[in-house]
Order: structure tokens, then sequence, then C-alpha cells
């Protein structure tokens, strides 16, 4: 039982310091905003995530923090037009759990290492054809498909600085906003704000048993997006999440999760 309660906490948790002083310029619009990314080159990037969930069980309150990296690759296999047949691959995967009893590694996370999903991608960051994962761990096989949805912020039209638009799913809804476009090294970055909700209900089978998740919450953060480039340079996001867990036999769980993700580019070529 323990196990299947650490593991549904950690799926829903679930995407450069310099002393130089560097001349920063700010730019009027309007900006288009799409995505640049080449055919033949790899970007590696590294998500790290520090959530703190709480879980009500027997009357008591059970506080479990987690620590994970994911390193991925993006690879452009074939650009046509605005279309481009994009590879997202797990290079490597790091999930601590810290409880009052002590930390350990969860087992199950290597299972991601080598995966990887394609898609075709409009440069306007909507997909138009995703493609299927052979995973029999179904939680693990959302952390991955959720990673397609990096892309999904760029907005329809040109922006302004305040200009806003949203992006809404069948799970929720994000809003963002154009907070600041800046020049830093010949290099234009719009800084862009968001907030969202979140509302899933999801029933899955763990370890041989139904589990059904209700969870929801709010979110906020900031992206920065290489306009010259058309990369994403960096994300921030903390959210605030809440919900129950049912488990087949009628015991229900309330649940509280609270998280910081960080997502940087390491490295181009």
């Amino acid at each position: 039982m323990k196990r299947i309660i650490l593991l549904i906490m950690v799926i829903f948790g679930i995407s450069t310091v310099s002393c130089a002083r560097k001349e920063v310029k700010r730019v009027n619009g309007p900006f288009v905003l799409k995505l640049g990314y080449q055919k033949g080159s790899n970007y590696l990037y590294n998500t790290d995530m520090r959530m703190q969930n709480t879980i009500e069980m027997s009357g008591a309150s059970h506080t479990m923090n987690v620590l994970s990296g994911i390193k991925y690759d993006i690879s452009v296999e074939d650009i046509r037009d605005d279309t481009m047949d994009i590879q997202i691959t797990i290079k490597d995967v790091n999930i601590t759990l810290k409880t009052v009893a002590g930390s350990r590694q969860l087992p199950e996370a290597n299972m991601l290492s080598g995966k990887r999903i394609n898609l075709t991608v409009l440069k306007n960051g909507n997909i138009i054809k995703k493609g299927t994962l052979n995973m029999e761990d179904n939680n693990l096989k959302n952390i991955l498909e959720n990673m397609s949805d990096i892309f999904n912020f760029i907005p329809d039209v040109p922006v302004r600085i305040n200009s806003t638009w949203k992006d809404s799913t069948d799970e929720g809804i994000r809003y963002f906003k154009l907070l600041d476009v800046k020049v830093k090294d010949g290099d234009t970055i719009a800084v862009i704000g968001l907030k969202g909700s979140f509302n899933k209900v999801e029933t899955s089978k763990t370890h041989g048993m139904n589990v059904k998740t209700e969870i929801k919450g709010s979110g906020e953060g900031k992206i920065y997006f290489s306009i010259t480039k058309g990369i994403i340079l960096k994300e921030d996001m903390n959210a605030g999440l809440e919900g129950k867990v049912k488990m087949e036999s009628g015991t229900e769980m309330p649940m509280y999760i609270d998280q910081d993700i960080e997502t940087k580019l390491l490295k181009e070529d």
C-alpha cells in the first residue's frame, strides 16, 4: 500500500551565475514567437523538481519530500515549411524520496532512461501528431507524454509587451503575458509570465490495484524564450495542488502538494 501511495505522489508532482556585468537592452515590438530548433542539432535540457507531499492516512499526516532530476535531449529529425519532426529522448533520471524514516531512490524511474517520444509540431508550438509509447507502466508513460507539452505557450499572433493569451485543455487553462523583451549578447529574449489552474481525474491500475486520483490547484512561473533562435532557455514554475486518492477498497486519502520546477537549457550542439 505505501509503495502505491509513494508512486502516486511522485507522478502527480510531475517538465548561470556570472560576476561580469553585461549590457542588456530592452526593445519594442511586435514580436513573432515561433520554434526555431535546427535540423541535425541536439538541445540538452535538465528539469529539477523539489516537491513536498503530505497525505492523510489512518488519521495521521505523512509528509514526503521528493527531489528529482531529468535530463532529456530535443532533436529535430526533419523540417517541412512550418512543420517540424521532433524527438524527445530521456537521457538520465534520478528521483529521491525523503521521509522521517530516511531517503531512498525510486527504482521505477530507471525505466524512463533511454525512452523517447516523437512529435510532429508546427512552429507555433501546436502538436499535430504524437507518437505512441510502448511502456507497460502507465504512470511513467504519462510523465514522458506530459513532457511533450513543453511548446504549448507560443502565441498564434505577434505580441507586444503586456500582450496576453491563453492555452486551454481538458485538464485546465494557462494564461500567458509577455512581461519583457531584452537583448543580451546579441540574443533577443522574451520573458513570459504564466498563471494557470489544473483539475484532473485519473483512474489507473497500480500494482494490480485500481486507483482513482482527483487533483486540482494552481501555479505560476516564467518562461525565458530566445526569439532570435526560437528555443526555450529556461522555465521556472511553482504550484500548489490538493486532492484525494481513492483505492478500490473504498479508502480515501486527502493529499496536498507544493512543488517548484526549474528547466534549463544545458547545451546546444
